[in-house]
């Protein structure tokens, strides 16, 4: 069972994405900020972390840096600013995919369990 680590301030969007995930099968822990999954990094193992970009505090793109550097993990973003020059920022920033908001369940869910 893959481990996947949701980073999202916004709560309703954050379990919308436990749903989806948890219905596959993947064990999933939701936090709201990445201060937050810092510390749950640091105390549990992930395959997977799904961040949102647009987070308060340490933002999307400062947590997949450091995610990166101490875990080596993978690291999705998530985002409602969907546009091309987004998409091409988040995976030269080392993101290994990019999905705009709203998702759509079961293509997101596809390409997840394809990831890992």
């Amino acid at each position: 069972m893959a481990n996947v680590l949701i980073v999202d301030d916004n709560v309703d969007s954050q379990e919308v994405l436990k749903d989806i995930l948890s219905y596959h099968g993947m064990a999933v822990v939701g936090v709201s900020n990445g201060e937050e999954a810092l510390q749950i990094l640091a105390a549990q193992s992930f395959d997977l972390v799904v961040i949102d970009l647009l987070l308060p505090g340490i933002n999307g793109w400062a947590l997949q840096e450091r995610i990166k550097t101490q875990w080596g993990i993978p690291c999705v973003a998530i985002t409602a600013y969907d546009n091309q020059q987004v998409e091409g920022e988040v995976l030269e920033a080392g993101f290994i995919a990019y999905y705009p908001k709203p998702l759509d369940a079961t293509t997101f869910a596809q390409e997840i369990m394809a990831i890992l």
